[in-house]
């Protein structure tokens, strides 16, 4: 008989896939529950056996144990394994490629898997938070809550709520979280997607800097797309060119609108990329004669792609 005393289980010759091993106890239950099933595949047969909690007196845990009488060999075909194995692969897959956070909790809300985003998000491991509550990294999502969530899903394929969220090091970020039920390691586990909203509040007051910051700028500023056409202009713009609301020029040529010589010319050069500045005669508001500096650059986006081209126009 060979020994296997001291050897770590994957080291077994019959190689050991462990679905999931979840340790400790029911909150509130005193017994022990049920911890994981385990294949060993062997000779193109597959053996199967329940895993449970090994504890010594007051309920320490102590290691695992597999009672023999359940690792009698299962006739399953090698087949039925070989898809159950692609489909876990893809599964691993979808989880590491998926944008927002994923937080998978059993049916009573313990957190049995996260994704590489969700890691990165709460700044923790799987390790650290596995079995614990999902009301550790949201909280207010209690046992209770849980059991509301699964009858409100029941109607519905799934819920949104806005949440805040408590990363591993005590901060916090507010988060839109939809819940919806899988199958996957139990019957009715939930995955919960955390779409962080921060994020995207920063970026929109950021817009909303650089917008208010056009609008209300002293200079006649505009901007164009790539074939010429007006998409914005601010008020003073307006003032200058004596127009009486955005719509008369959004929408217009450039040509059209600024067709003093030689700024089409300029425009084009903008356009290829180069910035440029240039004066033509325009009138004041009360058509007095005065001149004006044209300053026309591209508009780069993305990875250095010239859009369009934006200008303000000011007084010397």
């Amino acid at each position: 008989m060979v020994t296997t005393l001291k050897h770590s289980v994957c080291q077994i010759k019959a190689q050991v896939q462990t679905q999931r091993v979840r340790f400790g106890f029911n909150e509130t239950e005193s017994h022990l529950c049920r911890v994981s099933r385990a294949r060993c595949v062997k000779n193109r047969n597959c053996a199967a056996a329940d895993i449970l909690p090994y504890c010594e007196k007051r309920e320490r845990w102590r290691g695992v144990m597999a009672p023999v009488p359940l690792c009698r060999m299962e006739t399953a075909p090698m087949n039925a394994i070989c898809a159950l194995q692609d489909h876990k692969s893809l599964y691993r897959q979808l989880m590491a490629g998926m944008y927002d956070a994923l937080l998978v909790t059993d049916p009573n809300g313990h957190l049995i898997e996260l994704n590489p985003r969700a890691a990165e998000y709460f700044r923790c491991r799987p390790d650290e938070i596995w079995d614990k509550p999902v009301a550790t990294l949201i909280p207010g999502v209690t046992a209770q809550v849980v059991g509301r969530i699964r009858k409100a899903i029941e109607e519905s394929r799934h819920i949104m709520l806005d949440a805040k969220c408590q990363r591993s090091d005590g901060s916090w970020f507010p988060a839109e979280v939809t819940i919806s039920v899988i199958d996957l390691v139990n019957a009715g586990d939930l995955v919960f997607t955390v779409r962080d909203t921060e994020r995207r509040r920063k970026q929109w007051q950021a817009m909303r800097s650089k917008a208010n910051a056009f609008e209300n700028a002293h200079c006649a500023c505009f901007v164009c797309d790539a074939d010429g056409v007006f998409r914005a202009v601010n008020r003073a713009f307006l003032r200058m060119f004596d127009f009486g609301a955005p719509e008369e020029v959004v929408g217009a040529r450039f040509e059209d609108v600024m067709p003093d010589e030689p700024l089409p010319a300029h425009f084009e050069r903008a356009l290829s990329g180069e910035p440029t500045v240039c004066r033509i005669a325009a009138q004041t508001e009360a058509g007095e004669p005065a001149d004006v500096e044209v300053q026309l650059a591209p508009d780069i986006q993305g990875k250095e792609r010239c859009v369009g081209v934006v200008g303000s126009v000011v007084r010397v």
